[in-house]
């Protein structure tokens, strides 16, 4: 059984490979890192090769959040 509380960090490469996947654009985002959603770039890169982005980016009370799974 799969660890849920488990860690994953996430580099930026990473994040660039996957960066065509992302859904939205966030100026910041793309600002600071180049990458279109921090958020929905971290969610792919975790969710694994296979992964797919099943909630894209949302934001509320300055958190930022995205949803993907996969085989990971």
């Amino acid at each position: 059984m799969r660890n849920p509380r488990r860690i994953v960090w996430v580099e930026l490469a990473a994040m660039q490979q996957v960066n065509a996947q992302c859904q939205t654009v966030s100026a910041r985002s793309m600002q600071h890192t180049g990458v279109a959603s921090v958020s929905e770039a971290c969610a792919l890169v975790a969710a694994g090769p296979q992964g797919k982005l099943i909630v894209p980016r949302c934001s509320m009370s300055g958190v930022t959040c995205a949803v993907a799974e996969g085989d990971i």
